[in-house]
């Protein structure tokens, strides 16, 4: 999924996207882009037709990267500066059992209230949780968290709706008993990212 051509005030949202290489760019030139509520796992480095590696690469200004997950990932984050960089934030989001943030520097990106738990290189903020963030079933793309999630109202408010007393951390706010809503899944097939049907999540 890219994010090009000057566009302004994009909204991307609800994406499962895995077993392929690269995921969302959000490029130069690009303005006011809100990424959220996706979810990236089983994404490798293996491509080597592909043009952009990380789960998400971003080189924009003002782009919010809210309340993602992201599992078994080899880069998830992929920080690339210009003139007109800044702006940007990466918050409430979960990055477990993946590698690194890739980058040049933290400099117009404010990092706060991410889960980091057995990850390469992170880029550490307020509010951060490093404990296992007790996903349902994450090698099975069950993202949702157990209630025994330290990632419950630890998140901060970035204006996305929730459900308690705080935002929780991760794509799936934890509602106890509620029904799954349909997900877009993203498969690489025959070199190509092809949307698929039929994976369910939970939450927001």
């Amino acid at each position: 999924i890219t994010v090009h051509n000057s566009a302004h005030k994009v909204k991307v949202y609800g994406n499962t996207i895995t077993d392929c290489t690269g995921g969302i760019v959000v490029d130069d030139g690009v303005e006011d882009v809100w990424v959220y509520d996706n979810v990236f796992y089983n994404m490798n480095k293996t491509d080597p037709n592909a043009s952009h590696l990380a789960a998400i690469t971003l080189r924009a200004k003002g782009v919010k990267v809210w309340n993602n997950t992201f599992y078994a990932c080899d880069e998830t984050i992929r920080v690339i500066t210009h003139p007109n960089f800044g702006d940007n934030e990466v918050r409430n989001n979960v990055f477990l059992e993946s590698g690194d943030v890739v980058g040049s520097g933290t400099s117009g990106v404010t990092w706060s209230h991410n889960a980091w738990h057995n990850c390469g290189t992170a880029k550490r903020g307020t509010g951060d949780v490093t404990a296992d963030p007790k996903l349902t079933d994450p090698a099975k793309g069950e993202m949702q968290l157990q209630a025994a999630s330290p990632c419950i109202n630890a998140g901060t408010d970035v204006g996305l709706p929730y459900s308690d007393t705080a935002p929780d951390i991760g794509a799936h706010e934890y509602k106890q008993g509620c029904l799954p809503f349909p997900a877009l899944l993203f498969r690489l097939q025959n070199g190509q990212t092809r949307p698929e049907a039929g994976r369910y999540g939970e939450g927001r």
